[in-house]
């Protein structure tokens, strides 16, 4: 597909600022379904929009590799844990402060692939990761009556980042459709035995937004594959921190949200971080 960044970008905020509305279902919802049924409701939906999108974008699913399905199945595994993680902790905490602490996966993911993948970490990378991780620990707020779901957030973000390294690990090529419909389906498959309870319990009121829960990442994953074609992913980097601005404002408007300003300056610290990451790997690809 022909490089059209202008095009690519705004693409990319599109999908930013459409997670929020799955998050926000999820959230919405999570009073009345368990985490783990949510969780394999977004997965199953997912499937539903992104095998056959996989099927017409890139003819296949995935081809049946040994080496590919395994590399596959372990970013699924890792993705699945990070989603059940972040349901878990947007059920308990704002809605901004759960992506925010969540996005500590860049910052994990850069410490990981130094020790996994044998990858440069210099002065300037350890420095960003430290103030990243003081940034999540301002958020967190440690001690006595820390609210747990902070903890969540910051395993889902550590999943996460896990799914980053495990990604770059990968020696098989794959669709990026493809590898977005595989996840779902894995997650699909091993969350069913524990989330198709939800069945049982569904209430026709909530069709709407359980559909959202699942429409709504997928959509965004969508968006995010076709900007990936158009535009450079050191131009696309930067963007994902705008999924913070589209929760912030949907905590607001919907649950009264408003962050603390010790939340908003631990999320400020993540963010400064995760672009100093992102200039210092441009430049070293550049």
């Amino acid at each position: 597909m022909k490089e059209r960044p202008v095009f690519g970008a705004v693409l990319m905020m599109l999908g930013m600022l459409t997670f929020p509305f799955g998050d926000a279902a999820v959230k919405y919802l999570s009073s009345d379904y368990t985490a783990i049924g949510l969780t394999w409701a977004r997965f199953v939906i997912g499937a539903i929009v992104l095998v056959p999108l996989s099927l017409l974008f890139a003819g296949r699913v995935v081809r049946l590799d040994r080496r590919l399905v395994a590399e596959q199945s372990v970013r699924a595994v890792l993705i699945v844990a990070a989603t059940l993680l972040f349901i878990v902790s947007v059920s308990r905490i704002p809605l901004a402060d759960a992506i925010g602490a969540y996005l500590i996966g860049p910052l994990v993911a850069s410490a990981l692939a130094y020790f996994l993948l044998g990858e440069s970490f210099s002065v300037r990378r350890g420095l960003a990761v430290l103030v990243g991780f003081s940034g999540a620990m301002i958020i967190v707020r440690p001690g006595v009556s820390m609210e747990t779901g902070y903890l969540y957030a910051l395993s889902a973000g550590a999943c996460f980042g896990a799914f980053l390294v495990a990604s770059r690990a990968c020696t098989r090529s794959v669709h990026p459709f493809a590898a977005v419909a595989y996840q779902t389906i894995i997650g699909a498959l091993v969350l069913a035995p524990f989330g198709v309870s939800i069945l049982w319990e569904f209430r026709v009121e909530h069709a709407g937004l359980l559909a959202l829960t699942g429409l709504g990442s997928a959509l965004a994953n969508v968006f995010v594959v076709l900007a990936l074609t158009m535009a450079p992913a050191t131009l696309l980097a930067p963007l994902v921190y705008v999924e913070i601005i589209g929760a912030a404002i949907l905590g607001y408007l919907i649950f009264g949200d408003v962050p603390s300003i010790q939340t908003t300056g631990g999320i400020v610290l993540i963010v400064l971080a995760g672009l100093v990451l992102i200039e210092r790997s441009s430049e070293s690809t550049g």
